[in-house]
């Protein structure tokens, strides 16, 4: 009887430091299942050639993919736009605002950050930081004044920053369509 109590008493001490256990480790990585990381680090592409308004890369599912991007890399920025040509081993894109220097053989980031900075560094726009009130509290904005009864709401992530609503602002028209 001594001893059914002692396995009792013991399983009892085990299942719950058990339970414990079981319980820390579900807090510490719940941030990993519960908050969103929009940081992740842009996919990397090697750069095979470079002439004036066209830049290849090497293909990837992130090269190939239609649209404008942002290409980063340590000490610069450019934009890269349509695809022109591709081939198994490579795919070749417009190539526009570059700060920095490119050369073949570099590695760089393929991402969504289309422009860098607020609408006056991106595109010249006067532009005023705001919050607007949302369901989680306030959100971080952009107003950029305008002269019209249009207007665009674009929102970006719940990390506090604008960064990402900026790829948003400007509109694939006149010049910039050949980019789209």
């Amino acid at each position: 009887m001594r001893s059914r109590r002692k396995w009792l008493i013991g399983g009892g001490v085990a299942l719950l430091a058990a339970l414990a256990i079981l319980a820390a480790v579900s807090w510490h990585f719940s941030d990993a299942v519960l908050v969103p990381n929009h940081d992740s680090p842009a996919r990397q592409a090697k750069i095979k050639r470079v002439s004036p308004g066209r830049i290849a890369l090497e293909r990837n599912s992130d090269t190939q993919r239609p649209g404008v991007y942002g290409l980063e890399w340590t000490g610069g920025h450019a934009v890269i736009g349509a695809i022109l040509d591709a081939d198994a081993d490579r795919v070749t894109r417009r190539l526009r605002d570059v700060y920095g220097y490119l050369a073949p053989g570099m590695d760089v980031g393929v991402e969504p950050n289309v422009w860098v900075g607020d609408p006056r560094q991106a595109f010249g726009y006067r532009s005023e930081e705001v919050e607007v009130s949302g369901e989680l509290g306030p959100m971080p904005a952009w107003l950029v004044p305008g002269h019209r009864d249009t207007w665009r709401s674009s929102c970006t992530e719940s990390t506090r920053r604008r960064k990402r609503g900026c790829g948003s602002c400007q509109p694939c028209t006149g010049e910039d369509s050949r980019l789209c």
